[in-house]
Order: C-alpha cells, then sequence, then structure tokens
C-alpha cells in the first residue's frame, strides 16, 4: 500500500518531491556528524590525545521512497526518471527546516522493489552531504558593506568583482590581488577565479583563498576604489 499519509516533504534542487509523485515513507532525521580528531597515544600518559582538527565528517542520510505508477506509465519509467532527477540534485531541503539546505555530495539509489503490486514501487535513496546547514538567504549577492556582520559560523563566500585593471580585495587585512577584465568570481569554497561563463581564470588573482572566509561576528571588506563587489556569503551553520 503506498504511504503518504502526514509525510513530510522533501526538496530536491528546491523540488518538491511529494508533488512529482515521490513519497518520503518516514521524516528525514538528519544527525550531527562526528568531529574529526587526530589521535595520539602517548607513552607514560594515562588514555588518549585527541587533537581537534576543527572540521567534521560528512553527514549521511538514507530516504526510502515509494510512488505509484500513472498517466499509463509504468513502474519501471518511473523509477528511470526519478532516478535521473536524484542523480543531479545537488541541494537537499527538508519542509520542517525550509529555511536551510544540505549540499549533496553523492546519492546511491537502492533496487526497486515492487513488491506485491504492479503500480507500486519503493526504492531507498543513500544521500552524502557537505557537513553544513546553508541558508537560503546566504546565496544572493549582496552588496559587500551588507556582510560584514557574520551572525554564523565562519564562511566561505564567493565575491564578485566588476572592472578593469589591477584590484585588490582585502577582507580582515588579508588582500588578494586581481587583474580584473569585466566580472571575476572569485570562489574561496572552490579556490578558484572564473568568469560568469564558469571558464577559469586563475592566473588573473594572486593570494590565498582561505584567508578570505568570512569569520563570526564583524569582519572588514575593502575593495580598490573604482571597482564594483557583490558578495554571495554563503551563510552556514556548523553540524
Amino acid at each position: 500500500m503506498l504511504q503518504k499519509i502526514h509525510i513530510e516533504d522533501i526538496f530536491l534542487d528546491h523540488r518538491s518531491c511529494i508533488d512529482i509523485g515521490l513519497y518520503p515513507v518516514k521524516p528525514p532525521t538528519i544527525v550531527s556528524p562526528a568531529r574529526q580528531y587526530n589521535e595520539q597515544e602517548i607513552p607514560g600518559r594515562d588514555g588518549k590525545f585527541y587533537e581537534d582538527l576543527g572540521t567534521y565528517e560528512d553527514i549521511t542520510l538514507t530516504v526510502e521512497f515509494n510512488f505509484r505508477a500513472r498517466n499509463k506509465k509504468t513502474v519501471d519509467q518511473f523509477f528511470r526518471e526519478y532516478k535521473r532527477m536524484i542523480r543531479k540534485a545537488k541541494v537537499f531541503s527538508k519542509q520542517s527546516d525550509p529555511a536551510v539546505f544540505y549540499k549533496i555530495k553523492k546519492a546511491e539509489i537502492g533496487e526497486l522493489d515492487r513488491g506485491t503490486s504492479n503500480s507500486i514501487g519503493t526504492f531507498s535513496v543513500d544521500f552524502t552531504f557537505d557537513p553544513y546547514a546553508y541558508l537560503l538567504d546566504g546565496v544572493v549577492p549582496l552588496d559587500y558593506k551588507r556582510v560584514t556582520w557574520n551572525e554564523y559560523d565562519e564562511s566561505k563566500p564567493i565575491y564578485i568583482l566588476s572592472g578593469e585593471g589591477m584590484c585588490t580585495l582585502t577582507v580582515n587585512g588579508k588582500s588578494m590581488e586581481c587583474d580584473c577584465t569585466d566580472t571575476v568570481y572569485i570562489d574561496t569554497d572552490l579556490e578558484l577565479a572564473y568568469r560568469e561563463d564558469k571558464s577559469w581564470v586563475n592566473q588573473m588573482v594572486k593570494g590565498y583563498y582561505d584567508e578570505l572566509y568570512l569569520i563570526p561576528g564583524r569582519n572588514t571588506i575593502s575593495i580598490t576604489q573604482g571597482f564594483d563587489l557583490k558578495v554571495i556569503p554563503n551563510w552556514r551553520y556548523e553540524p
């Protein structure tokens, strides 16, 4: 029997699964990932020494879905369509926590189970996420003066520089130089510089991407006069 009563919706790339006939069997429970430590045994010392690396394991989540064949399509046809959609998805969110999303690293799809029905199918997906919860409000380009206060955790923003010539981007006293032509995106998460068409221009920048992160609290940001700067802050919560 198809289970869909009182089920929390899941969104893949901000698209409702229930709207396309794909029903999560149970509400998804996202468990905080383990923090990563370097473990050492020191002779003559009780117990072990743990060095906090300041990083986290990935988040893993298994979701069971079921669906009903309809519109003269078979269960297998729907399964192929759902697999294609899930494999392409980059973002996961859930109805009970709509302000944040998770970045999908991979999705492993299990076998189709028809049970005793020719019209109902069930399958499971093992998702692996980046360990942080990202705010939807944090993926919108903003004037750099609006992102100097970070009320969340350390973030890895994208800086969007527009102008012509040599410019210097300075964040919290650390600088990156850019030989700018038109618009350049400085992506501190991917550690890449690229244009709007995604073509790489790493040779146009000089500096360290990890020095341009937005720390919790007050940040100072400046750009050479005559250049325009917008920032996609990528606000996020630690697990």
